[in-house]
């Protein structure tokens, strides 16, 4: 149970960083003149922890699912 908790409350942070990081890429494109590698940055890093994001679910216990193989 411990396990899971832990990997709920990674869930939870990595969510809260990916709301901030799209509201910074939102702010950054109402600027003038907005900084495209900040941009591209914040974008990798959101993709990198919806990755995180969707590997932990799967850990997470009864959520599991099938990938149309046998396992």
């Amino acid at each position: 149970m411990a396990r899971a908790k832990k990997l709920r409350r990674k869930i939870a942070r990595w969510e809260e960083l990916i709301a901030e990081h799209r509201a910074k890429i939102e702010e950054e494109l109402r600027k003038p003149a907005p900084r495209r590698g900040l941009i591209e940055k914040w974008e990798k890093e959101i993709a990198n922890w919806e990755k995180l994001i969707e590997r932990a679910r799967r850990r997470l216990p009864g959520k599991r699912r099938s990938r149309g193989g046998s396992q």
